[in-house]
């Protein structure tokens, strides 16, 4: 994981060093974008809620001497996919600043590594807002090429921090950091147009859908 991240990383900001093709002058600056984001990025869940439950639960067991019962997935995972709405502002032909708002659902079941069996179903609503910097490295009338680097806050309602049993039956809200990248992205066609990603984290590994531009 931290290995695919620090790729994507380096793979970023190697996009945006190398040279901008961004020769078409165009009149409509402000962009609408609906896309899905598939497969639901587990990612997101073992970059986040995962890291501060490992925490959380080291803090417990040393400090509070509170039960942590050590789990791990079983076959079922069910969720929806990355559903993503944003606007943006393109302040030049290579220049894209805008902002997002996404939902997604999981749930999946948990296995008691010990004392062994069913340990409890794991779910959460996922809702984000980020903003968009996007460098445009190809840029023509019906053809744009661009990677995304994105930063925004992360709301997860659902049990997905519990430590315990009981804290298993409990849903709570939590708010983190969200960080999320674009390697690369494709924009196909003028006023209305198609647009497919390759990103990590929050977006899914893999989005898809459309724009209009005004």
């Amino acid at each position: 994981m931290k290995k695919y991240i620090l790729c994507s990383v380096v793979l970023f900001f190697a996009f945006l060093s190398a040279p901008l093709y961004s020769q078409t002058t165009f009149k409509d600056k402000s962009e609408i974008e609906f896309s899905v984001g598939y497969p639901v990025p587990q990612y997101t869940h073992n970059f986040t809620t995962n890291f501060a439950k490992a925490l959380d639960g080291l803090f417990m067991f040393t400090f509070t001497g509170e039960q942590v019962i050590p789990t791990q997935p079983t076959d079922y995972y069910m969720a929806l996919p990355v559903l993503k709405l944003e606007y943006g502002y393109n302040l030049s032909n290579w220049c894209y600043l805008g902002a997002a708002v996404s939902y997604n659902y999981y749930e999946r079941d948990l296995f008691s590594t010990n004392p062994g069996g069913f340990a409890w179903r794991e779910s959460s609503h996922n809702a984000y807002l980020v903003f968009n910097f996007r460098g445009y490295w190809l840029n023509r009338a019906n053809l744009r090429l661009y990677s995304s680097a994105r930063v925004g806050i992360g709301f997860y309602y659902g049990n997905s921090l519990a430590n315990n049993y009981e804290e298993s039956s409990k849903k709570e809200l939590h708010v983190g950091l969200v960080p999320d990248f674009t390697l690369i992205g494709l924009q196909v066609g003028k006023k209305l147009y198609g647009r497919f990603e390759v990103g990590t984290l929050i977006s899914g590994l893999v989005t898809a859908g459309i724009g209009y531009r005004f």
